[in-house]
């Protein structure tokens, strides 16, 4: 390619640079239409940073490396990256056949070329960039714990246990899994029991449990299912006497604040998932 004069060809490159800069924050957004891409972006933050060399060059580099040794006879590198040590770190990621975690270096890739814009912006901008991340995730973390509160709402039913095996929690939310991927596990004990507060008095009609998948779905029998308001008077809704891998308790719709599952044996409760509506 035909050399041509920085001042001449720079507006240009640093344009494209941009929004090859642009195009790999697209590409490392999960939430895109195509997912996250790592590759795509590592090939767009590459290309980035050749066109950016390629406003500071009289020669146009030719490869990755050519463009960062245009920037390390700036001493860009080490300052965008915080430390030599850092800057080959985040160089590495670049060059890696197998990117993984980008977002590192491109917050490297955008101060370099804001570097060779000769902008001073960017401390500002990424104080800013900073506080919206901050926001926004804030905002979706928020947006998905009320998605999924209303979309599962017993996922967030909390429960408590009559005893604790191993390092088993005593009480906890429903959307919770612990070892084994179960909930809870009880004790083996006389007349075990987990009893789930509803949050509120609401109208069930069903109640869900799937037992312990790699054994012993014959623990925790019969086993009873009780409904009770605020006032915590149990009644007895449904009962199981068999063993089961999954059993779903229909009753007739009733107002409930309380649902409880207990066993009148010497057995052991775990379960790992109890679903009530």
């Amino acid at each position: 390619m035909e050399a041509t004069e920085p001042s001449k060809r720079a507006p240009e490159a640093f344009a494209r640079a941009n929004r090859l800069l642009e195009a790999a924050g697209r590409a490392l957004d999960p939430n895109g239409p195509g997912g996250k891409d790592a590759e795509l972006a590592q090939r767009h933050l590459r290309s980035a940073l050749i066109e950016a060399a390629a406003g500071l060059a009289a020669a146009p580099p030719v490869d990755l490396d050519d463009a960062l040794a245009v920037f390390e006879k700036r001493g860009a590198l080490e300052k965008a990256a915080g430390s030599a040590e850092r800057s080959r770190e985040l160089t590495e990621s670049l060059k890696s056949e197998r990117p993984a975690d980008l977002e590192p270096a491109e917050l490297f890739v955008a101060k370099l070329i804001e570097s060779a814009e000769g902008k001073r912006s960017f401390q500002q901008g990424e104080r800013v960039r900073r506080v919206l991340l901050l926001v926004v995730s804030l905002v979706a973390i928020t947006s998905i714990i009320v998605f999924e509160a209303l979309r599962y709402p017993h996922y967030f039913y909390r429960y408590k246990v009559s005893s604790t095996n191993g390092d088993f929690p005593a009480e906890g939310l429903l959307g919770e899994t612990h070892e084994f991927g179960l909930v809870f596990h009880t004790q083996q004990e006389k007349e075990p029991w987990v009893e789930i507060d509803l949050n509120d008095t609401r109208a069930i009609s069903r109640v869900t449990i799937r037992h312990r998948t790699d054994c012993c779905t014959d623990r925790g029998l019969p086993l009873i299912v009780e409904t009770a308001g605020d006032d915590k008077k149990w009644e007895e809704v449904a009962r199981r006497d068999e063993s089961f891998d999954k059993w779903t308790a229909n009753f007739s719709t009733r107002p409930a604040r309380y649902v409880r599952l207990r066993s009148t044996a010497d057995t052991v409760l775990h379960f790992s998932e109890v679903v009530v509506k």
